[in-house]
């Protein structure tokens, strides 16, 4: 569970901010860029960070960005999902390929 005040920061914080609490949270838990994966709605921020850090892209089309947007987009998200739930049936079976 990420705390209260971490996830108010990350709402106001801009861009570089943003950036730089991803690159000190994968130091912190010895995780490299590429053992994650950023999910958001916007092109524009969440993906964008996603791509300047090289993690996993993965844009929900529940909010704002659509998907022609996303196909028009020139640094196109890794995954595009219908909803978070699409996004955890497909987290469950690649985990099960991997460990059941």
């Amino acid at each position: 569970m990420v705390p209260q005040h971490v996830t108010l920061y990350l709402q106001y914080a801009s861009d570089a901010d943003i950036i730089m609490v991803a690159m000190r949270s994968t130091a912190r838990h010895s995780l490299t860029p590429d053992e994650l994966a950023m999910v958001g709605d916007r092109l524009y921020t969440d993906m964008a960070m996603a791509k300047s850090i090289g993690a996993l892209g993965v844009l929900v089309l529940t909010g704002e960005a659509t998907a022609d947007e996303a196909a028009a987009c020139p640094n196109p998200p890794n995954l595009i999902v219908d909803d978070l739930t699409a996004f955890g049936r497909l987290l469950n079976k690649e985990w099960m390929r991997n460990h059941g």
